[in-house]
């Protein structure tokens, strides 16, 4: 969890920079192991069930992710729009997020989960 702020790289693409929480019991070797599986130097990458993360920092005990923006809100507030999303799409939302969560716990290595 984390707060997300918009940016913009100097070529001018729009990024997502999310801020993580400090309270993580994530420790700097488990951090630096999952980023390198996201951003894409690990196997099968990217994924299209993922977005694009361009990269991230550590800094002391801040965690940095920078990230393809993607506009329209969050996933939360696209499968709980109930006057806007039909059952239909709503399934289709709910496979792609199983296909991404079949590629990080089983497919990349090492395997990441996320609670």
């Amino acid at each position: 969890f984390g707060t997300v702020y918009r940016g913009v790289f100097p070529d001018g693409r729009v990024v997502a920079v999310k801020k993580l929480q400090r309270e993580g019991t994530e420790g700097e070797k488990e951090f630096k192991a999952e980023m390198k599986v996201l951003s894409g130097q690990e196997f099968g990458w990217p994924h299209p069930n993922l977005v694009t993360l361009y990269g991230w920092c550590l800094y002391g005990s801040q965690k940095l992710l920078v990230y393809e923006y993607i506009g329209g809100g969050s996933l939360e507030e696209l499968v709980t729009d109930t006057k806007n999303l039909t059952y239909k799409r709503r399934l289709e939302v709910a496979i792609d997020v199983a296909k991404a969560l079949l590629y990080l716990h089983h497919e990349c290595h090492p395997p990441i989960v996320h609670r």
